[in-house]
């Protein structure tokens, strides 16, 4: 749906990133536009990785750690591809920051700093029709690593874990659960497997 904002959040290792590289992908394959904003790898980094993963239409890769830049940057792409939708991957919202040079009182930072980003990324999206995908860090046992408040600003959280319950059918499976989903049904959980290819679903 345009103007959609997606929370994509994960332990380490899971496929935060395989799953957005794939994604980008993906939608430059379908004919639109995919811009995948990385400051937690390097663009070298990102391109190995496009490599292994073999993906084959490509995305046009940035690295940029400004929100407003980023933002002057999706515009300018959008402009030049008027009749396409665009889809902006962040990767990931904790390393992007906002400019406050010049600006008076205390300066935010941390947890209120990403929060004031992911308020100000929906807002653009709501206003051009950008899809927004913001991959978020969490802590060591599973759980978003941010101000609760981002998952106001977002309308999907979709969710990558294993399945910790020792006696479900599925113990040790991934997961990818959709935590939050205003356009569709939350709750739902699909199974997916990683290996060098990247991340394939099943039927669980």
């Amino acid at each position: 749906v345009p103007s959609t904002v997606l929370l994509l959040t994960g332990l380490p290792g899971l496929g935060k990133t395989t799953l957005g590289l794939q994604l980008a992908d993906a939608i430059t394959g379908s004919g639109n536009i995919a811009l995948y904003n990385t400051c937690e790898e390097s663009l070298f980094q990102v391109r190995k990785t496009v490599k292994r993963l073999r993906l084959e239409n490509g995305f046009i890769p940035s690295y940029k750690d400004d929100v407003d830049a980023l933002i002057e940057y999706a515009e300018q792409v959008m402009a030049e591809n008027p009749d396409k939708q665009l889809f902006l991957f962040v990767d990931s919202l904790q390393t992007l920051e906002l400019n406050q040079e010049g600006k008076k009182g205390r300066h935010v930072t941390g947890q209120t700093q990403a929060v004031q980003v992911a308020w100000k990324l929906a807002n653009w999206a709501k206003k051009t029709y950008a899809i927004v995908v913001l991959i978020g860090q969490v802590t060591k046992d599973g759980v978003f690593a941010g101000k609760q408040e981002i998952k106001h600003a977002i309308d999907c959280h979709l969710h990558l874990c294993t399945d910790t319950e020792r006696y479900s059918s599925t113990y040790g499976a991934r997961r990818a659960i959709m935590e939050k989903n205003r356009f569709g049904i939350a709750g739902l959980y699909y199974g997916f497997e990683i290996n060098a290819g990247g991340l394939n679903f099943k039927a669980v």
